[in-house]
């Protein structure tokens, strides 16, 4: 089963809570004009969130953050897409950045596309039940706490 509608009726911090209090396992994908975000759960925690911009990737908010240069990040890609893995789990593998640290930036990075999402109130969504895809470095955030963050944010 699918659910779906428009942000207009449903919020995004309406849908994460949704999503946690009855532990759902799945996508949820949220459009909004040529935007598109990504969340993954596993039994109602937020284990993962994309974005289809080039300029909200993990790698790019290493680089924006001073973590990762970008001739690093152009490597990281290249040893992702010969690989198969994603760009953290990249990272890690190189030895770029420690694991830990990159699974904290990870976590952050979720948080901040997550609470950003929050803001969002136009748009259309679909919550697939499906198994997300499985990370090495999975992550798992509460989406109580990123939707307080991200009205604390707006604020």
């Amino acid at each position: 089963m699918e659910f779906a509608g428009r942000l207009a009726s449903f919020s995004p911090a309406n849908l994460l809570q949704w999503a946690e209090n009855e532990r759902r396992t799945g996508v949820l994908v949220v459009r909004r004009s040529r935007r598109e975000r990504r969340v993954s759960f596993r039994d109602g925690r937020v284990v993962g969130c994309r974005s289809n911009l080039m300029s909200q990737t993990f790698g790019r908010y290493l680089v924006d953050h001073g973590l990762l240069r970008p001739d690093g990040l152009a490597r990281v890609l290249a040893h992702s897409r010969a690989v198969g893995v994603p760009t953290g789990q990249a990272i890690a593998a190189l030895g770029i950045l420690p694991e830990e640290i990159v699974r904290e930036q990870l976590r952050e990075w979720v948080a901040e596309s997550v609470e950003d999402l929050c803001e969002w109130t136009r748009g259309v969504f679909v919550f697939h039940l499906r198994e997300p895809q499985e990370f090495a470095l999975e992550i798992a955030l509460g989406a109580q706490e990123l939707v307080l963050e991200g009205a604390r944010r707006s604020d």
